[in-house]
Formats: structure tokens, sequence, C-alpha cells
């Protein structure tokens, strides 16, 4: 069984004319069966109630209940409904109210049970349950007094229940003998007749043939009574009695015979029924059709209104789609003009960078700084050493007056000294080697976070994740797109989209590969670096991280000391020095720092919020201290300096570090704005967060994305899957 299942265009030329097909044809019967329907169309039952169908055949489709179609209760004129060959789970509750239903035929799919109005059905008289998944016998068919033919076999059903025998009408009943645990197979093997037998024994009521049971129902609607006169007989008249039971036995025939001829009237009563039910359905046809004559004007009137109302959405529609193409196609070009300015900038930093690195004098400073602590390091071993190697002569000549007094005992106690001293080495050997392995550690650890530190402030890297990103949401914006216009069956916008969306791929694969050659460049500088490194100097990563931490570029440095002291003042006092260079990168002056609100100096990248209340707090003392000022100056006729227009341009816009241009983030912003971002193809559930490339369709989750090789809507090749995170709708 296919993952997904849509109806084909032939399924769908089927539907239409079989549609039509009962609309015009005066036959009581109304069939979609084979249709690849996988709901029931809507409309269905009020047109068989309209059109007083007594017959709907909805066999050999992909349907899995009887909801869409309308209320059941539409249906009650039904005698006829063929189901089978379905993927039927379970039957609406309000299924009783199709209380003209003699025919149902259920068979092929995969009902478990059946509702509790199921025994409001009063004249069903064949039910075809085969091949379903049924473990036990539905409990509601033990109240259909009328049934007369039931199959329940290819199921899990292993015993019958005793009040299956107060069913007196069932002639035939189909089983799987094999499975049967209650009644015993070889009882269920003779016949309906035996297995109904033995369930009114276990009932313990007498079995009672179903035409006698017919029979007795014609014979109590016409007043018949059957008197069997019984008497006491004598012993001495068993002549009489003999001919007495004769005569009962011919009673009996006759009675019997006369059964027949009753049984035989009822049937061309119920020949002569059917006819006249034919002749008032030909005559209510009749009716309905002169009446959908009326009508017509009114539909004519409903439909044109309608018309109008969906050519006014595909307006709208394409309206939207075309502002969506534009600035799929603004977007590409801001994006190629920004890569051509980045590029240029990249070689100026890259020319920068081969200047810092041939700095001798930094070098040679730093060199000195290291001597100067590895000599301190020396000195206060020498200090260990010597105040080892003194208190090592003090036991020496300890040793030697001791040796003059008892020589014996001084040989002895030089051995065990020799023994000491042999172990004392030893262990300092040992913790040599385990400070040169943890030094080594430290050294290997110290390397990893300046690369790491390297790539993260890196200019080229940082915005070439930007563009990532950008392009990232982007697709996932188109994605969004062609599968809404797949919703609304638009086939000829389809290419339009896919224009956009191929472009965007190429781009994302052609960011990508800079991004690893980028990650390699890198790499390669930090072997070069381990190359030029000399040989026994300590500390070397570490100094290169806190040298890369502290390297500024020279325009910065400029900005900082044009930085007006009045703002320095304030990020000072608010204990938010660190973030000077920043304030300088951006140009802010007292004026527009006045203007500043808790979410711009967000943006700008200040996220502390301990440090964010500290500025506004002394913002606010720096705005009342220059009201105080004007309004000494001004105390005649005051202005406040709010009402006041500023003779300096508007602040300019604050972007993030390592951002793109405004207009790539206005772009940005109103794609999330938007709320395009589609649900999971596969699973319908989860959110989209999987690219594949090269069609570049944004359509998985991640565990539905896994053992995927072709893309679930354009049916692609799939060479690779990057992993998105888009922000939430």
């Amino acid at each position: 069984m296919p993952l997904f299942r849509r109806q084909s265009e032939k399924g769908r030329k089927r539907q239409q004319d079989l549609e039509l097909l009962a609309q015009q044809d005066p036959e009581p019967r109304f069939d979609l069966s084979s249709c690849e329907l996988a709901e029931v169309p809507s409309g269905v039952y009020a047109i068989c109630r309209v059109l007083q169908k007594q017959v709907l055949l909805l066999q050999d489709n992909w349907l899995q209940g009887l909801g869409g179609g309308g209320i059941m209760s539409d249906l009650s004129l039904i005698r006829v409904l063929d189901l089978h060959n379905n993927e039927i789970k379970s039957l609406p509750e309000d299924f009783g109210a199709l209380v003209s239903l003699q025919v149902l035929d259920l068979s092929g799919n995969r009902l478990k049970a059946l509702p509790k109005s199921f025994e409001e059905i009063p004249a069903l008289l064949t039910l075809n349950l085969r091949n379903n998944k049924f473990k036990t016998f539905p409990d509601p068919i033990c109240h259909l007094k009328c049934l007369r033919t039931l199959d329940v076999s290819t199921n899990e059903i292993d015993s019958l229940p005793v009040k299956l025998c107060y069913v007196k009408a069932l002639e035939t009943l189909i089983l799987d003998v094999d499975r049967m645990k209650s009644p015993a197979p070889d009882i269920c093997k003779k016949s309906t007749a035996a297995t109904m037998m033995y369930l009114c024994s276990q009932a313990g009521i007498e079995y009672e043939h179903p035409s006698k049971y017919w029979l007795k129902i014609q014979a109590a609607n016409k007043g018949l009574k059957s008197s069997i006169s019984d008497g006491y007989l004598n012993v001495s008249q068993i002549e009489s009695q003999m001919m007495e039971g004769v005569r009962a036995n011919q009673v009996v025939l006759d009675q019997k015979r006369k059964d027949a001829e009753e049984l035989e009237r009822i049937l061309q009563s119920e020949q002569e029924a059917q006819a006249q039910l034919a002749a008032q359905a030909a005559y209510d046809h009749r009716l309905l059709l002169s009446s959908i004559t009326q009508n017509t004007e009114q539909d004519t009137q409903d439909l044109e209104y309608l018309n109008s109302r969906k050519d006014k959405e595909k307006e709208e529609f394409l309206k939207d789609l075309y502002d969506i193409e534009n600035g799929a196609s603004s977007l590409l070009s801001q994006i190629l003009d920004y890569n051509a300015k980045a590029k240029e900038t990249e070689k100026l930093l890259e020319m920068m960078e081969e200047e810092r690195m041939k700095e001798e004098d930094w070098l040679k400073v730093r060199w000195e700084e290291l001597q100067n602590i590895r000599k301190k390091e020396i000195l206060d071993n020498m200090k260990t050493m010597l105040l080892e190697f003194a208190s090592m002569e003090a036991a020496r000549e300890d040793l030697r007056l001791f040796k003059d007094e008892v020589l014996r005992d001084a040989i002895d106690e030089e051995n065990f000294s020799a023994g000491q001293m042999h172990s004392l080495m030893d262990y300092k050997d040992l913790e040599n080697k385990k400070l040169v392995s943890k030094l080594a550690e430290e050294e290997e650890l110290q390397k990893t976070a300046f690369e790491a530190l390297l790539i993260s402030q890196d200019s080229a890297h940082s915005r070439i994740r930007a563009q990532i990103a950008l392009i990232e949401s982007e697709l996932a914006q188109l994605t969004a797109v062609e599968m809404d216009q797949r919703a609304r069956r638009m086939e000829h916008e389809f290419n339009v989209v896919a224009d956009q969306r191929v472009a965007l791929s190429a781009m994302l694969s052609q960011l990508l590969e800079e991004k690893e050659k980028r990650k390699r460049e890198l790499k390669k500088r930090l072997i070069e670096m381990e190359q030029q490194r000399e040989d026994g100097q300590q500390d070397y990563w570490l100094a290169q991280y806190q040298r890369l931490l502290d390297w500024k570029p020279q325009a910065l440095i400029d900005r900082e000391s044009q930085l007006e002291i009045a703002v320095k003042d304030i990020l000072v006092t608010s204990g938010a020095e660190d973030y000077i260079p920043l304030f300088a990168r951006h140009r802010i002056t007292i004026e527009t720092m006045m203007t500043l609100t808790d979410q711009d100096l967000s943006q700008m990248g200040v996220h502390e919020m301990g440090l964010r209340k500290s500025i506004l707090k002394h913002l606010g003392h720096q705005e009342k201290t220059v009201m105080d000022e004007y309004r000494e100056k001004n105390r005649e006729q005051f202005i406040p300096p709010h009402e006041i227009q500023p003779s300096a341009p508007p602040r300019p816009e604050i972007p993030k570090q390592h951002s793109l241009p405004p207009a790539l983030l206005e772009r940005q912003l109103s794609v999330t704005a938007r709320g395009l971002n589609s649900e999971c193809a596969v699973c319908l559930d989860k959110q989209s967060t999987i690219i594949f490339l090269t069609c570049g369709h944004v359509c998985c989750c991640a565990a539905c994305a896994l053992p995927i090789k072709e893309c679930p809507l354009c049916r692609a090749v799939i060479s690779a899957k990057i992993r998105i995170s888009l922000p939430p709708s």
C-alpha cells in the first residue's frame, strides 16, 4: 500500500460521469464504485434523499469511514448498501438511521466492532462481514429479528453467543468452521439448523425452523390460530386412540399444505408490492425532474455567484504570488551585490592580517614577557633546590658526626638514606612526566579554543552563515507557496516559483562550498602558525587567544577616540565599559543615545538585562540634568526637550554585529512574519526543517527525512540534506 494515494485523472473522470448518470437515470441506483475515493464525496447522501435512491454502491474504493457525505438520516430510503473492498475501520454511531436497509455488504474492510445503533435496523435481511478484523461476535447482530443470511467468515471469531438463537429468521450462517470452539466444529459442519439447535439447547428453548417462524408471523397477522384437541384416553379405547392419531397426522399434513400455499401467496404479494414500488419510484422521479427544472434558474444564479467569488480569490492569490516572486528576485540581486562588496572587504582584511602576522616588534615584546615569566619560574625552582641541598648538607654533616662515634650504625643509616634518596628521585621523575603530559593537554586545549575563537570572529565565515540562514528561510517560504498552489490545483503557476527555488538552491550550494573553503583556509593558517612557533615556547596558544581578543582594527580604534565623552561617562558609570567599542562602531552620539530603548540596546548586542536597565537609568538622570539646565536658561518660556525638533539627522538603524544589510534584514523579517512555514509532507504533524538539494524543497521533518531518497513533492533524487532551524510562526 503506498504511503500517499491521490485520486487519478481516470478515477476523477469516472466519478463525474457516475454522478451525472445518477442525476439523469430514473433508476433508483447510485453507483460510485471503483472511483479511487478516500472519503465519501460531499452531498452524496442528500442526493440519495432528493432523488429517492434505494441502492448505493461504494465498493472498491479507499474509504476509511462514511463521514463527509452528509448526515446518515438522508439514507433512510436506502435498501441496498455495498461497501466491500474498502478500508473502513468503524461505522458512525448514527448508522441505525438506515431504517429501510435490507442488504448490507461490509466484506473486505478493517472493522473490529459494530455501533450500538446497528441493532435498530429492523428490516435488515442480509449481512456480509467477511474478511474483517472481528475478534468476538458482534453483539448488535443478536437483536436483528429479521436477519436471514449472515457471513462472518475470515475473521478471528471462535465462538457464537447463546443469544444468537433468538434470531429465529436466520436461514444461512457462514463461519470459519476449523476455528470454532463453541459450538464444536463437527456441529458447525452439519448445517445452520444444527448450529441453531445447539444454541437453543444451551439457552433452554425449543428450536423452530425459520419457515415456521415466518408462517407464524403471517398467521398472527391474519388472526389464525391452530388448535389441537387434547383429551384423556381411556385404556380400554386403544383403537379409537390410534384412529385419533391418524386423523391428527392428517390434520398436520393438511396444515403444512395450507402453509405452503400461504407462503406462495405471500411471495406473489411481495412481487406485486415491488412492482407498485417501482411504479411509485418512476412517478416520484418525474416529480423530481419537474422540481429540478423549476429550480434551474436559482441554481444558475448561485453558480454565477460562486464563480465570481472564486475568480476574486484567484486574483488575490495571483497578486500575493507576484509579490513573493518580486521579493525573491530582489533578494537574489541584493545577495549578489552584497557578495561582491563582501569579497572586496575580505581582501582588505586578508592584507591587514598578513601585515599583522609580520609585525616583529610585537613578537619580540611577547618573547621578552615569556622570558621574564620563565626566568621567575627558574629562580623559584633554584631557590627550592638550594633549600633542599642545604637540608641535605645538614643531614650529611650529622651523618659524618655519628659516623665517628658508631661506624656500623652510620653505615646502616647511610644505606637507608641512599634508598630514600633513590625513591625520592623516582617520585620526582614520575611527577615531571605527569606535568609534561598535563602541559601538552593544556596546550592542545588552548589551540582548540583559539581555533574556535578565530572561526567565530572571522567576518567572511559569519557573513556566509547569515546568507545561508536567509536562503534557508526563503526556500521554506517558496516551498510553502508551492504546496499552497498544489492545494489550489494551479498547475500553470508551478514553474514561476520553481525557477526562484532552483536559483536559491544553487546559491545555497555555492555558499556551503564557500563556507567549507573558508574553514579550510583558517585551518591552514593555524598549521602555518604551528610551524612558525618557536620550540620550547610556553602558553603560545594562550597568548595568541588573548592577542586575538585584544586586537582591534585601526578604524575601530579611531572611532573609539572620536566617541563623545558623555557617552563614555554613561557607559563607565553603568558598568558597561566593555561595550564602548560596540557604541563606537555604531557611532552613537549623546542625542541618539537619549532616544534608545531596551529593545534597541538588545538589538545592538547588549544582552545583559541588568546592564540595559543601568544604562537606561543613567540616561534618565542625564535627561533630567539637561532639562534642569534648560529650565535655568529659559525660565520665562519653557518648552520640554522632547517637543524640541532636533537639528541632528535621524538616528541610523543599528545593525547587529556580522549581520546583513538592512534591506536583507527587512526581507528576512517579512519572510518570518508571513508564517508560511509548511508542515511535514510525510507525517503531517511536525514542522519541516530539512532542505533537499538540488531541488530546494523544505517539506520534511528531521525524523521523516532519514529514509527518504527522493523528494516527496517533485520526486527528484536527493543529493544532500541540510537541517535548518526556522523561526517559530
